[in-house]
């Protein structure tokens, strides 16, 4: 994953290269495609991570996820592993929850936090999630979420489907630990397929993922994926 603009952060991967290559995106072109076990493995795995150190362009009060992703695997409900599609270690994730109540077959269930800037081991939000967003393997959905300073919302296929009010700030900020060995998940970075606290690795693909440095709005949220759903195959 190469970063064309002027701040170079570039994408690493981590773990073995022949797992992470690009297969077929949403709608044309091609999507990173991470391979993983269902189960943690004891050691780690695969996912990349994009630098995003204290001071990066990641750093913003406010700010908007967006990426499109499909699962190839699912973990078992009853291990507690889930299926991590992105994050910034230790200040927000947007994952996925293993869930067996889909009319008796597996599925994931939306889910999006953020955590205290000044205690990112824990508070900030509640695992944001209803049991009316799912995805299955093999299908493709495109996820956002964005924060105001006042308000997370999340997205799913351009429509808002959660909102919950947070004025606690995302860090970094003055009270967030500078030294990444003050926590116990390391570092601040932007990391594509694993909730680096634990694990939870994603085995999937993703797509047309994007940061942006302010909350955008609905009807933003909603041009950005009818953008993407018009691209010619």
């Amino acid at each position: 994953m190469i970063d064309l603009s002027p701040n170079a952060n570039d994408g690493h991967v981590k773990g073995d290269p022949t797992a992470i290559t690009f297969g077929p995106g949403i709608n044309g072109g091609r999507a990173l495609h991470i391979t993983n076990p269902i189960t943690n493995p004891a050691t780690g795995s695969n996912y990349v991570e994009v630098p995003a150190p204290i001071g990066s362009v990641f750093d913003a009060p406010k700010f908007s996820v967006v990426t499109f992703a499909q699962l190839d695997k699912i973990a078992d409900p009853t291990t507690g592993d889930w299926n991590d599609v992105m994050e910034r270690n230790s200040l927000w994730y947007l994952s996925f929850e293993p869930v067996d109540n889909l009319a008796g077959s597996l599925g994931s269930r939306f889910v999006v936090r953020i955590y205290d800037p000044a205690n990112p081991t824990n508070g900030g939000t509640p695992q944001i999630k209803d049991d009316a967003y799912f995805t299955r393997t093999g299908v493709w959905h495109a996820y956002a979420f964005t924060y105001d300073g006042a308000k997370v919302v999340m997205y799913m296929e351009g429509k808002q489907v959660l909102e919950q009010d947070y004025d606690g700030g995302v860090g970094p900020t003055a009270d967030t630990p500078k030294d990444p060995s003050a926590i116990p998940h390391g570092n601040y970075n932007l990391d594509f397929g694993v909730w680096q606290q634990r694990g939870d690795w994603f085995s999937g693909s993703i797509d047309d993922s994007a940061y942006f440095n302010r909350a955008l709005t609905g009807d933003e949220i909603k041009g950005l994926y009818d953008a993407m759903m018009a691209k010619a195959p």
